[in-house]
């Protein structure tokens, strides 16, 4: 699974998940982080964000935009995480931590 956060700097979350010019894309196997990119775009054309984040299926975001909806539509494989958190390293290690409790639960009662 892969998970886009909007960063422009690597360690501050973006306000604004669509105005960010760049965007950390962290790759989770069993809820650890196995790679780490960080993704630069030219300009935010909802083109170029979808061309460098279009392989991800989470996005943590620190507000929720209509954009969102209008951009990625109704796509099963996609789902939005919203946070109060400012720091990438905080959230990931959060979401990652949740997403072991949830596979656990899975495995162990189906």
């Amino acid at each position: 699974m892969k998970v886009a956060i909007a960063s422009n700097d690597g360690v501050n979350i973006s306000k604004d998940f669509f105005k960010s010019n760049s965007y950390k894309v962290f790759t989770l196997e069993m809820g650890k982080v196995t790679k780490e990119e960080f993704r630069k775009i030219e300009s935010n054309t909802e083109e170029e964000i979808c061309k460098a984040i279009s392989d991800c299926n989470f996005f943590i975001i620190n507000n929720y935009e209509q954009l969102c909806d209008d951009i990625f539509g109704e796509d099963e494989d996609k789902a939005f995480v919203k946070t109060d958190e400012h720091l990438v390293t905080n959230i990931i290690h959060d979401f990652s931590t949740e997403q072991q409790r949830i596979e656990a639960n899975y495995l162990c009662c189906p």
